[in-house]
């Protein structure tokens, strides 16, 4: 974030310059007290969206896995009826159309951070 701040001085005796730049110094701290809750909220944002998606996807892997091995132990019957094959087609077709994906949280989360410019490396 760049702040330009331009003051122009016309000569009048009465101005108090040190009063002046107190009260441009007071606002500049306002503007980067402001900056900084700003990116705290964006970084906790960031950290929640990325908690989501990681939890989202465990919940995800576990669900396929689950499905995984009832519809193997289902297929491994030799005597399955064809209601419970049925049945196990359903599961399938139903864990399938959930489409259970974190991209859209990594995304808002990527773009969070996207708006959040990295600290400047300390000069020196």
């Amino acid at each position: 974030m760049r702040l330009d701040i331009h003051v122009h001085f016309h000569h009048t005796p009465a101005v108090d310059v040190g009063g002046l730049l107190r009260l441009i110094l007071s606002k500049v701290d306002t503007i980067m007290a402001k900056t900084s809750e700003v990116t705290t909220a964006i970084n906790a944002a960031v950290d929640a969206l990325n908690t989501v998606a990681t939890n989202q996807q465990a919940a995800s892997d576990q669900l396929a896995k689950a499905t995984a091995e009832i519809i193997a132990a289902v297929s491994n019957q030799d005597e399955a009826s064809p209601e419970l094959q049925e049945a196990a087609t359903r599961l399938q077709a139903a864990v399938d159309a959930l489409g259970v994906s974190t991209d859209g949280i990594k995304a808002a989360a990527q773009t969070l951070d996207d708006l959040n410019p990295d600290a400047a490396p300390p000069s020196g």
